[in-house]
């Protein structure tokens, strides 16, 4: 029996590994890293193509080439004449299936539900359009393909057993040499993807009873991208037809007629990067010295260790399935989707893949899963590395955000677990009882609802909107944000500090909407935020279209190969108001545990968003809505009413289509307006000033202030009776303040 490496033996090797210096790598399973010894033996060719010529260069190496198949033969336990050098694990397997010729109606292939959604697609173009059938072998209680229900489905139709050994969505291994016993007692060709497995498990061709076996170079072997092995058993070569050939595949005969090869090199081609072949050759030479079984335990010690940590780590579910189990160990983390803790890690120097259904359909959708996290080692990785992954996954952890507590009667009404999420809050937000307000003010109980306490950026409320909107963004492969907003946007700032988090670039298009040019308003608070989160302002003067201008800029970077996010103004799409959709389901789970019933919910009203999204979540969760009043501050109330209504049903429908908001559930007042968006007025400077020496919060002058004045203003003329539980949520905008520090 092998033993894993010694760690002096892996420090060795690392230390022939450039990339180790930069990266921790847990992603070996899309693609490994390469000895300096392998990419030496790449540079080496291609200096001889440059000196010599790259026909003459490649006639000098032809035995470099061979040496390859020679080391793969030894490798698999094969022949070196059934070994043909492909570019890639798909590209080989492909080509196996091509040349099996046509195929007929009625014709049956037979896979595990865990098969390659590569091989699928092969399968379904080529064979399911003239008529074949494909069908999913039963799985065991540990989720292997049951070799005994295979048996059970066979009959003189099934023309192919196809398994993929190791499956690229999790740690199970399929039991390949019992499939294979099955196949050959039945006389019915077997072909095995071994992507995940060569370079990684023992492989014995004779004992897997295989026809055709696959496998890539880039992977466990540590080789280089574009190179890939192919074995086809030799007495099964005359029943492949390739669906191409070339010279060097099927040369030509005397009376020009194409002679195909007897060897597997009939599937290959002569258009072929020998300085690939060369750097295959060292890297099947190291895997081969090291010694495969030494490989298998190392990886399964190592896998085994970051399973059981992973699976002992709170908001943490480990997916893999099987008995006997690889160097791949899915995940997911709660509150989180896969390619969000893939770019997270990232933004920390390390790597893991992330899996959506494409890549394994038929498993993924049986198991109810749209997407894993999977980290896959190598004998290279350390038991640091296992530190340095687990304490990045335990930060995401400590991120996220926990799930909304409320009685149980409620909580099945709004799951909103289905939609890409960042967690950007570090939890939900207190609501504080502020008893010297309410004293001072005489009357109603004032309970506050602190969205400053946001954390990221300075804090407020627009990173519940972001959650929800970097999730989008990330979900459909963004690399950049641009959004809206006027000079000291809120929204804007903390959409350039959630573009910092998770690794986005962000460009901020901005208006000069409010009229003020002072020093303060124009460098200070918000702006000075922006540029040290590193986002590119476009400064516009305030009549401008800012959306527009945000539309062709997008065009201009897509045009140069990025991918760009546009988020609306305040960040108050359908998608963003979710976020406070979620924070009504906060606020009712903390009234009930407080056991504090608000009469009224009080809020700001800017680009509607908050407001929308509180109303949505209520009516999700079957309350009455209409206790949220908002005072306006940025247009009338007839036209916010219009525009608030409009977002809530769009949001509630996004929960539930068979809901929508009742025309009477939206409340704005205008009173407290005054000139206009941004413009200070009398009220909220008191406003602010009452808060600031009664309670010691800061209010900032846009938002929060002004709703603050119209609370302050109704409470003390009995608009709010006495006795009435009053429940004020705080925008937050703090460093607003210090762009009217003049105001004050």
């Amino acid at each position: 029996m092998s033993s894993p490496l010694s760690p002096a033996v892996i420090d060795a090797l690392r230390a022939r590994t450039p990339g180790v210096l930069s990266t921790t790598h847990f992603n070996h399973a899309g693609a490994s890293l390469p000895s300096a010894a392998t990419l030496e033996a790449i540079h080496a060719h291609l200096l001889r193509e440059a000196s010599m010529g790259p026909m003459e260069a490649g006639a000098a190496a032809s035995e470099q080439t061979e040496r390859a198949r020679t080391l793969a033969a030894r490798l698999l336990n094969a022949q070196p004449a059934e070994i043909a050098l492909t570019t890639g694990n798909s590209p080989g397997w492909g080509a196996a299936f091509a040349a099996l010729g046509p195929w007929r109606e009625g014709q049956r292939i037979l896979v595990a539900r865990h098969e390659w959604g590569g091989n699928l697609a092969t399968m379904r173009l080529l064979a399911q359009r003239a008529g074949a059938s494909i069908e999913t072998i039963p799985s065991d209680a540990s989720g292997r393909v049951d070799p005994g229900a295979l048996e059970a489905m066979l009959d003189d139709r099934v023309r192919l057993i196809a398994l993929t050994w190791l499956p690229a969505n999790g740690g199970l291994i399929n039991p390949a040499a019992a499939v294979g016993q099955i196949a050959r007692r039945h006389g019915i060709p077997y072909f095995i993807d071994a992507a995940q497995a060569i370079g990684q498990l023992p492989i014995d061709v004779v004992e897997l009873g295989c026809e055709v076996l696959a496998g890539v170079g880039r992977k466990a072997l540590r080789g280089p991208r574009g190179t890939g092995l192919l074995f086809v058993r030799r007495n099964f070569l005359p029943r492949l037809m390739p669906a191409f050939v070339d010279t060097y595949s099927a040369p030509l005969d005397a009376n020009c007629e194409p002679v195909l090869r007897g060897d597997a090199a009939r599937l290959e081609s002569s258009e072929a990067s020998i300085a690939l072949h060369c750097g295959l050759a060292n890297a099947l030479d190291e895997a081969l010295e090291i010694g495969i079984d030494n490989i298998r335990a190392q990886i399964d010690r190592t896998a085994q260790l970051l399973r059981e940590r992973l699976a002992a780590m709170p908001g943490v579910s480990v997916l893999d399935q099987g008995v006997e189990r690889s160097g791949l160990v899915s995940f997911n983390v709660a509150g989180l989707d896969a390619m969000s803790v893939r770019r997270a890690l990232a933004a920390h120097g390390i790597t893991i893949g992330s899996n959506g259904v494409a890549y394994t359909p038929f498993d993924m959708t049986i198991r109810g899963l749209t997407q894993i996290a999977r980290a896959s080692v190598s004998y290279l990785t350390t038991d640091a590395d296992v530190d340095k992954l687990l304490a990045g996954i335990r930060r995401l952890v400590q991120l996220s955000r926990p799930p909304t507590t409320m009685n149980s009667a409620l909580s099945h009404r709004l799951d909103l677990s289905r939609f890409p999420r960042q967690a950007l809050l570090e939890g939900p937000t207190p609501i504080q009882h502020l008893t010297r307000l309410s004293a001072r003010l005489g009357g109603a109980d004032i309970y506050v609802k602190r969205e400053d306490l946001t954390g990221l950026g300075g804090g407020g409320n627009k990173l519940r909107k972001l959650e929800f909107l970097i999730g989008e963004a990330l979900a459909r492969g963004a690399d950049t944000i641009i959004t809206v907003g006027a000079r000291q946007s809120n929204h804007a700032r903390l959409t350039a500090a959630a573009a910092a988090r998770v690794g986005l670039q962000c460009e901020l298009v901005l208006t000069r909407t409010v009229p003020r040019s002072d020093h303060d308003y124009m460098e200070n608070g918000n702006v000075l935020l922006d540029a040290l989160f590193d986002a590119r302002v476009h400064d516009l003067p305030g009549a401008a279209n800012a959306l527009q201008f945000a539309e062709e800029r997008a065009n201009e970077l897509r045009a140069q190969g990025r991918n760009v996010y546009v988020c609306p103004l305040g960040g108050s799409s359908p998608a963003g108001c979710l976020g406070y959709a979620d924070c009504a389901a906060e606020i009712v789970a903390q009234s009930q545990a407080q056991n504090v019933a608000f009469d009224r919910i009080v809020v700001p009203n800017g680009s509607g968003g908050m407001h929308a999204g509180l109303v949505a979540g209520l009516v999700a969760l079957g309350l009455d809505p209409s206790r949220i009043a908002a005072f306006t501050v940025y247009g009338n109330a007839g036209h916010a009413r219009t525009v608030t209504l409009d977002k809530a049903n769009q949001t509630v429908r996004l929960i539930d289509p068979s809901l929508s908001v009742n025309d009477d559930a939206i409340s704005i007042d205008e009173a407290q307006l005054g000139p206009g968006y941004g413009i200070p007025t009398d009220n909220m400077r008191a406003a602010v000033r009452l808060m600031a020496s009664t309670e010691g919060l800061l209010l900032d002058p846009v938002y929060s202030g002004k709703a603050f004045a119209g609370l302050v203003e109704n409470v003390t003329t009995g608009k709010y009776p006495a006795g009435q539980k009053i429940l004020f949520v705080m925008s937050g905008g703090l460093p607003g303040l210090f762009a009217y520090r003049n105001e004050f």
